[in-house]
Order: C-alpha cells, then sequence, then structure tokens
C-alpha cells in the first residue's frame, strides 16, 4: 500500500505540474494577446485622430492667406485669434484659420449693416449735413445695391468724443452689426490744421473699426485718388 500510494503521488505531481504550467501557459497568451489588442486598438485611434487633424489642418490657411480672402489686415486676424473670436488650429509651430471659420466670418459681414455717417460742426451748417446724406445714400444705392443702411448725422465739434450717436455707433461695431462706416471725406471725423495729425488720426480710427470687422471708406478721397 505504501509502495502504491509514493507511486500514485509520483504519477500525480507531474500531471499536476503540466496542468498548472498549461493554464499559466493560456494565461500569458491571453494576457500576450490582449496587449496586441489593445495596442492595435490605440494605433488605430492614434491614426484615425491624425488623419482628422491632417485633414484638418490641410483645410486651414495660413494668417496671410486667410486676411486676403477676408480682406483685413494681419493684425487683425491675430488679434481675433487671440480674442477668441476667430478659432485656429497649430500647424508646425504658427496659426492656422480653417475655412470654415473663414465661411463663418464672411457670413458675419454680410449680414451685418451699412452705416453712413455724416456730421457738420455747427446748426447753422445743417444745410451741409443733408447734402452730405444725399451723397452718402447715392453712393450706397450704386455701390451697394440692395443693403440695407442706417443713418448717423451729427452736429458737433469734431475733438467731442462723448457724443451719444458715436458711441451708440461703437457699441455696433463691439457687437459684430456693423460692416462698413461709409464717410464723405477725411474732414467730417477730424478737422485739423496739420495734415501728419489729420492722418495719423484717421490711422488710428480705421485700425479701431476694422478690429471689430467693419471697414471704413471716404467716398470723396477713392473718387479722387
Amino acid at each position: 500500500m505504501q509502495l502504491k500510494a509514493f507511486t500514485d503521488l509520483s504519477l500525480r505531481k507531474p500531471y499536476a505540474k503540466r496542468i498548472r504550467s498549461r493554464c499559466l501557459g493560456e494565461k500569458c497568451f491571453l494576457t500576450l494577446l490582449y496587449l496586441a489588442y489593445c495596442k492595435l486598438n490605440t494605433s488605430l485611434i492614434n491614426l484615425m485622430e491624425h488623419s482628422t487633424v491632417s485633414n484638418h489642418k490641410q483645410g486651414a490657411l495660413r494668417i496671410g492667406v486667410a486676411a486676403q480672402r477676408l480682406r483685413f489686415s494681419k493684425i487683425t486676424i491675430r488679434r481675433w485669434i487671440y480674442s477668441g473670436r476667430l478659432q485656429s488650429v497649430k500647424y508646425k509651430g504658427e496659426n492656422r484659420v480653417p475655412l470654415s471659420e473663414i465661411t463663418r466670418i464672411m457670413e458675419e459681414v454680410n449680414q451685418a449693416q451699412i452705416v453712413i455717417y455724416a456730421r457738420v460742426s455747427s446748426p447753422d451748417c445743417r444745410a451741409e449735413l443733408d447734402g452730405q446724406l444725399v451723397m452718402l445714400r447715392d453712393w450706397v444705392a450704386r455701390e451697394r445695391p440692395g443693403k440695407t443702411f442706417i443713418e448717423v448725422t451729427e452736429i458737433s465739434d469734431w475733438s467731442d468724443f462723448d457724443r451719444v450717436k458715436l458711441n451708440k455707433l461703437f457699441y455696433r461695431l463691439r457687437d459684430h452689426k456693423v460692416s462698413e462706416i461709409i464717410v464723405l471725406n477725411r474732414g467730417v471725423l477730424i478737422e485739423h490744421d496739420q495734415p501728419a495729425i489729420t492722418k495719423a488720426f484717421v490711422a488710428l480710427f480705421e485700425m479701431y473699426i476694422e478690429s471689430f470687422g467693419a471697414f471704413l471708406r471716404f467716398i470723396q478721397d477713392e473718387a479722387g485718388s
């Protein structure tokens, strides 16, 4: 009996080892198979994301090209990106503007209104004010047919910036409700003896208006040039 028990025990141990090693082998195989699946799945996800991002970046424009499409300066485009109004993507260390954003901004500009602005310095010049309005209306009807516009008229000195109507116009600019401000000439905005001061003031005013996605146009200056 003791010999038989010894024999049975000696037979059981190798069999148990074989079962145990087989189970361990299966576990290792399943573990390796699972890790390979995870790696393959991660690679596929990264490939899909890279393909999506690459396609998105391939449809994005450089800032200079985006500025040409939108007819704004590169400074304005960069300012819109930093302020969050214009979304951008990073590509090779530089900001690029997706075509969808170009389309969105162009639609906003098309939906915004045109403003014709006329000003005289005293109530005695009301006839001059009416003359400015007539020329501005004719220009809009000829150059912007079918576009709606609003009129902003003021009787005040050019250096008085605490004006109700001018401030309302600025609020409309901030809300991106204005696409163009049409003025007869630079003298309507500023009456100064020094041409350099007039030029600098008008340039700053143009930059301020353009930063909100609008244009400032002087119809007599354009006709003269």
